[in-house]
């Protein structure tokens, strides 16, 4: 994966993780005119998604001088894991919403997905650190 790629996944990983799948909730829950409405949650959200490829493109850009192919396929794999586990949580999340906006679990709050959410970036970074580690 070239060096550029993977500074454009620290932009654009929490862009889709974040406002794009916002904007798919509040208009699954119909209320699109809410969209943005939260846009600190959005921010921090953002935020907590970009770490993990902040500190693989941060590695990459320091070690590509003595990397071989392996280790490019090996970053490359990491990136592609980070994105998946990335889309999967916060689709989870906001999944949970919907149901909880149908009324199909009224009140019930979903503190253990917050709690993974919030410490996405340290479980998804070690995946896909040890993906890198992989060749």
């Amino acid at each position: 994966m070239p060096l550029k790629a993977l500074w454009l996944l620290v932009v654009l990983v929490p862009l889709a993780s974040s406002y794009l799948l916002d904007w798919a909730f509040w208009t699954a829950v119909g209320r699109p005119d809410r969209f943005l409405w939260g846009s600190q949650t959005s921010m921090l959200r953002a935020v907590l998604v970009s770490l993990p490829f902040l500190v693989l493109a941060m590695v990459a850009t320091h070690a590509r001088r003595a990397a071989d192919a392996a280790w490019h396929a090996a970053v490359r794999r990491a990136a592609w894991l980070g994105i998946a586990l990335n889309l999967s949580l916060w689709s989870v999340y906001h999944a949970i919403g919907v149901a909880a906006d149908a009324g199909a679990r009224p009140g019930a709050a979903a503190v253990a997905i917050g709690v993974i959410a919030l410490l996405s970036p340290v479980w998804i970074g070690i995946a896909m650190h040890r993906m890198s580690k992989n060749r």
